[in-house]
């Protein structure tokens, strides 16, 4: 056995209808063994041990949540406790159920079966990653496209390989795939604010509910927005030890601001690579901890310390994405060295609401506009990706008219970027630990949208939270630039 076999498919689960899945693989078939087993209606679920469940059933009627959730708004730190809530909601009505589901944080995806219907939703921000076979041949979703690829014999889909090996996605400062392609052929991702019926592979829009309501008072938005930010990180101190990702950002400043009350029990790091950018990381978060006493680490490559069975670990790496995509060796770091059962907690999604978009230019709703969002390279003139973009819009409902009044902007970046970038990237961490972000929640998410696209883009509510949660961190630049206490 490898040193790094185990980690193959780490915190994977599969729901399906396949009477005895089998893998071609060996390794894939042990370590498929070692999941557990749990019937779900019609279906069974397996899952990797370590990965957080939670059932709640009335009558025939079922919700599984996979994955860690809390809800800031009502209190509740509890998954089954949440489940419960989520499928007493439905049994009300499918509005009721959507706005509870609206006010979950965590990490997660859920399965619903009522009245007969089977549903698959994501989290916020499809953080823990779902893909889905539509190939017609039966039920199979997974948090793992290798999965399903190695189950059902998929190869890698012409579209990624053309997408990933093309020079100019390669020029791309993040790699993403667009639209609507997964890896693997007859795979796709399920995307934010959509959910799934895998029997029928009808994919159907459930967010914007309404139209958003402009904020009408920013003082009050901005202490509540204060406080359901404390409020989520103090509920997740509650549950479990956290390492936190700190760089010169405003986003992590925040994140930061909003654990002021327990920060001495946290660590914090900094990865480090040979760019000015991380170089400053890691001076503003050495700065920071020095001045108050907290914990920190900086991770960085090192050939004595980490190059042993480099090779073993980056095989298994890439079989848990299918394509490589992000830092192999700083997930082998985090492979070797993080603290077993500690939540690492991130700062991204923070985008979605600082109109981060903006420097794109203002465009008309269309497939070009939305290539011209996916990526800043010629690349957007791709037929290609102009045909992803318009498969996006048709399977996900994503049209104006279906979006409200939210700004297509916004929503391109929660419902592609933060699925295509973040949700693999989170997924390649998977290895060794979980991860959690305090913006990963659709009603604080609305809330964030609802203030003047100016004031978005200046990001007066994160300083303003800043300044009223823990204003001496503004002592410190702000990626270089100092802004006022």
């Amino acid at each position: 056995m490898g040193h790094y076999d185990a980690l193959l498919y780490r915190r994977g689960w599969l729901l399906t209808d396949l009477p005895d899945p089998q893998f071609a693989d060996a390794l894939s078939q042990e370590t498929f063994k070692r999941f557990t087993v749990m019937p779900f209606a019609r279906w069974r679920v397996f899952y990797d041990p370590c990965v957080p469940t939670a059932l709640a059933t009335s009558g025939k009627n079922a919700a599984l949540l996979l994955g860690f959730a809390l809800n800031p708004f009502d209190g509740c730190n509890d998954e089954t406790a949440i489940a419960k809530k989520l499928l007493d909601c439905r049994s009300r009505s499918e509005r009721c159920f959507l706005e509870k589901l609206s006010e979950l944080s965590g990490r997660f995806a859920l399965a619903l079966y009522e009245h007969g219907n089977l549903e698959i939703y994501t989290d916020a921000c499809a953080t823990r990653t779902v893909f889905y076979d539509t190939s017609g041949c039966g039920v199979a979703v997974s948090s793992h496209a290798t999965l399903l690829a190695d189950l059902l014999g998929y190869e890698l889909s012409d579209d990624a390989c053309y997408f990933f090996y093309h020079p100019l996605y390669r020029t791309a400062p993040l790699k993403r795939l667009p639209g609507l392609t997964a890896p693997f052929e007859h795979l796709r991702p399920l995307t934010p604010n959509t959910k799934l019926n895998p029997v029928t592979g009808q994919i159907t829009r459930i967010f914007p509910l309404g139209v958003l309501p402009p904020c009408a008072d920013y003082p009050t938005l901005e202490r509540e927005i204060a406080a359901l930010m404390k409020r989520q990180a103090e509920m997740l101190h509650r549950r479990t030890p956290i390492q936190m990702s700190l760089s010169a950002g405003l986003d992590s400043r925040f994140t930061l601001a909003a654990c002021r009350s327990f920060a001495d029990d946290l660590h914090f790091f900094t990865h480090q690579t040979k760019n000015p950018v991380h170089r400053e990381d890691t001076a503003t978060a050495a700065a920071i901890c020095n001045r108050f006493g907290l914990s920190h680490s900086i991770y960085q490559w090192d050939n004595q310390r980490y190059k042993s069975n480099f090779d073993e670990f980056e095989t298994i790496w890439l079989r848990n994405l299918g394509l490589p995509r992000g830092l192999a060796w700083l997930n082998k770091i985090y492979a070797d060295d993080w603290p077993e059962g500690t939540v690492h907690l991130r700062s991204n999604i923070a985008e979605v609401a600082k109109a981060d978009l903006s420097d794109r230019g203002r465009y008309p709703f269309c497939p070009q506009t939305l290539a011209r969002l996916y990526t800043t390279t010629p690349m957007q003139n791709d037929p290609r990706v102009l045909d992803a973009m318009q498969e996006f819009i048709d399977v996900t409902g994503f049209t104006e008219r279906n979006l409200r009044n939210y700004d297509f902007y916004d929503l391109f970046e929660w419902e592609q970027i933060m699925c295509q970038w973040l949700g693999w990237l989170l997924l390649e961490s998977d290895i060794a630990h979980d991860t959690v972000q305090l913006f990963n929640n659709r009603k604080i998410l609305s809330k964030m949208l609802s203030i003047p696209y100016e004031d978005r883009k200046s990001r007066k509510l994160f300083f303003g939270v800043i300044r009223r949660l823990w204003p001496e961190l503004l002592e410190f630049p702000v990626n270089g630039t100092l802004y006022p206490v």
